[in-house]
């Protein structure tokens, strides 16, 4: 169901948010993926929630992924809800903390209530979707500053 595609990333340059590099399995240290996953689309689902562990084992709803609800649209055809297939952990409520690592679990939901949706799952080769918090950056006059300065 679920296929994780995560994205080489360096320290010395902003986290890229995107989904354009090599898949990176089992990062042991920040800056080495993205800070986005991708998987599968599943039939019928309107929207994809996502849960986050944290090293002590803490587990919560951090995030949902749909682009809209659906509406209708200015000429009277109705759209449906079109849920995305991606998310970005900087998305997080709260973001992740930088250094920390975590892990993250997928379920599709096809209605509102929690019972429309799918046992929640990782990866389809049933390795975990790992991620280490990516130090956040700010810059000013394009040079980088802490964040908050």
């Amino acid at each position: 169901m679920i296929a994780a595609l995560l994205l080489a990333a360096a320290c010395s340059y902003p986290p890229l948010y995107d989904m354009s590099g090599p898949e990176c399995v089992t990062p042991t240290e920040p800056c080495q993926c993205s800070e986005c996953v991708r998987w599968d689309a599943v039939q019928g689902a309107v929207r994809y929630e996502i849960n986050r562990t944290d090293i002590n084992g803490v587990e919560r709803l951090v995030g949902r992924s749909a682009i809209y609800g659906g509406y209708v649209d200015e000429f009277g055809t109705w759209i449906p809800v079109d849920p995305v297939e991606w998310y970005c952990f900087q998305r997080d409520d709260p973001p992740p903390v930088e250094g920390r690592r975590y892990s993250y679990k997928i379920r599709a939901c096809t209605g509102p209530a929690a019972a429309t949706c799918t046992p929640w799952a990782a990866r389809d080769d049933g390795l975990p979707i790992l991620y280490y918090g990516a130090p956040m950056w700010c810059t000013s006059g394009g040079v980088r500053v802490g964040c908050g300065s």
